[in-house]
């Protein structure tokens, strides 16, 4: 009886073999390369194999946290690296405030009347004072220049001062192109 069964075991797995034969057979004729499962006696791409390989792959809470920790370090790391310039909004850092001059001129309008101005400049913190410093004449001849076609009404209350404050410092930006100078700040302003 012990024969028997064995021969029954042994006819049961060339019964196997054979199967699994034919059927690396048709797949090899169409091109795909078969892989046997040992233990399981499925191939890769029979039906139910697909399902239990996927299983096996299944990531657990853990693996998949972990995971997408690290992709999120991988693409912080990766954005400040390769995208350093990408901050275009953010406004340069203020450096050294250079008193420009303090002048006084005539005011447009019917009645003669003048204004006192003292401004200073704001540059940027790269850039060398002495360049700065060196088209100062051109800066206070375009405040003239500026202040001049102001009137009395025009350079009143905080909104003049705001008025003046943004006319200069466009002036200041056609004077210094390469952002030297940042802004200008009103230090007096005097009308009588």
């Amino acid at each position: 009886m012990a024969q028997t069964m064995e021969e029954a075991r042994r006819a049961q797995q060339a019964g196997a073999d054979e199967a699994t034969g034919q059927a690396q057979a048709a797949k090899a004729k169409r091109g795909k390369k078969l892989k046997v499962k040992k233990g399981k006696g499925k191939a890769e791409g029979e039906p139910g194999a697909e399902g239990e390989a996927a299983a096996k792959r299944k990531l657990g809470p853990k693996k998949l946290l972990l995971l997408a920790v690290a992709l999120a370090a991988i693409a912080a790391v990766a954005t400040s690296v390769l995208l350093p310039g990408e901050d275009a909004d953010a406004e340069p850092e203020e450096g050294a405030i250079l008193e420009v001059a303090q002048l006084t001129a005539n005011l447009g309008g019917e009645e003669l009347r003048y204004a006192r101005v003292g401004f200073a400049v704001v540059a940027a913190a790269d850039v060398e004072t002495s360049e700065v410093e060196r088209r100062f004449p051109l800066l206070q001849d375009a405040a003239i220049s500026q202040i001049g076609a102001m009137t009395p009404e025009e350079l009143h209350g905080e909104e003049g001062i705001d008025r003046l404050r943004e006319a200069l410092t466009e002036r200041a930006r056609e004077i210094y192109p390469d952002g030297e100078v940042l802004r200008v700040a009103i230090t007096e302003l005097l009308v009588q």
